[in-house]
């Protein structure tokens, strides 16, 4: 079997409108919005819509890798992000077949009927070691760039919202009926600041992250349900021009059932949960969301675990790039 390109090259461009995604599937640019078939606005008058490629489908060399549809994210060669219309592509290399999957997640929310908004789920796929996620666009702007035009009555509402949000999912799931830690079909949580690494390869069984979580005397008698990395680009808001601007959360790929201290405790050692602000930017400001988020939590009494936390990192249980991902 020949090596898969790297993931960033997963969506090929193979006439003016039309793409190859994985060697699988065909995305196209139509006239008209087909019943049958997957489909979205592309943000004008026409629509986008996959369906299995006829696998004879000569590239012209004209094009490129997708060269008329923005990549958004490049991670290496796990991780990428497309915008196509008003829709995102998401192609990952997956840590382990055992992980709860994001469409999986976004599909409970959605069954929920939760009160803020989340993706939905366009298209998914896996195959050749690979998963394929298409998802609707989130009305707004990012959190990251909406702040700066917030003034701070605005900024409180927001940092109330996403608390309100935190409760709501944590209410919605019953997390009284699941022992462990774990996505919310019982799958893997891909949770890095609670897992432990063999070599290269990571191990998030949920017996195993519920016995670090007892290490770190956290309370694991009731588990509630979390969104493990609502940093500054995993929230989307929707400007008015009256009333309260309206939250989105994206990104659903960490959340899963966790104790209840790890809420608050999460925004006080994980420093990808800062701005990204130029060189120069003082501590403070870089880590006004996260220091606003914990002190709203711990209003609504969440509790601080993260001293234990450091001392369970200290023994090396936590190795990895999360080094740098600390305040």
């Amino acid at each position: 079997m020949a090596a898969l390109p790297p993931v960033r090259e997963a969506l090929r461009q193979v006439t003016k409108q039309s793409w190859i995604l994985g060697d699988r599937m065909s995305i196209s640019r139509q006239l008209e919005r087909s019943p049958d078939v997957p489909s979205w606005s592309d943000g004008n008058s026409c629509f986008f819509e996959i369906t299995k490629s006829s696998g004879d489908v000569a590239s012209d060399d004209t094009y490129g890798v997708a060269d008329s549809l923005p990549l958004v994210h490049d991670a290496g060669d796990i991780h990428a992000v497309w915008k196509i219309g008003t829709a995102f592509l998401k192609v990952m290399v997956p840590l382990s077949t055992a992980i709860t999957r994001e469409h999986v997640t976004l599909q409970a929310l959605q069954d929920r009927d939760v009160s803020f908004a989340v993706p939905s789920v366009l298209f998914y796929g896996e195959w050749d070691g690979r998963y394929y996620l298409i998802v609707s666009q989130v009305p707004g702007i990012t959190l990251a760039d909406a702040w700066p035009l917030m003034d701070e009555t605005g900024r409180n509402k927001c940092v109330s919202q996403v608390v309100r949000i935190c409760k709501e999912v944590a209410m919605t799931f019953d997390g009284s009926e699941n022992s462990c830690i774990a996505g919310i079909d019982g799958g893997y949580l891909p949770e890095y600041f609670l897992g432990k690494r063999s070599g290269k390869d990571w191990d998030f069984a949920p017996a195993l992250l519920q016995q670090y979580c007892l290490d770190m005397k956290m309370d694991c008698t009731t588990l509630v349900f979390y969104h493990c990395d609502l940093s500054p680009g995993n929230v989307m808001v929707h400007m008015k021009e009256a009333g309260e601007p309206a939250v989105g959360i994206i990104d659903w790929e960490c959340a899963g059932f966790v104790p209840k201290d790890w809420v608050r405790t999460k925004y006080l050692v994980c420093g990808s949960m800062d701005f990204e602000l130029p060189e120069g930017s003082t501590r403070e400001a870089r880590r006004e969301w996260r220091d606003r988020m914990e002190r709203c939590l711990q209003e609504e009494g969440f509790k601080d675990m993260s001293e234990s936390w450091r001392a369970w990192f200290a023994t090396g249980c936590s190795r990895y790039q999360v080094i740098s991902w600390l305040e």
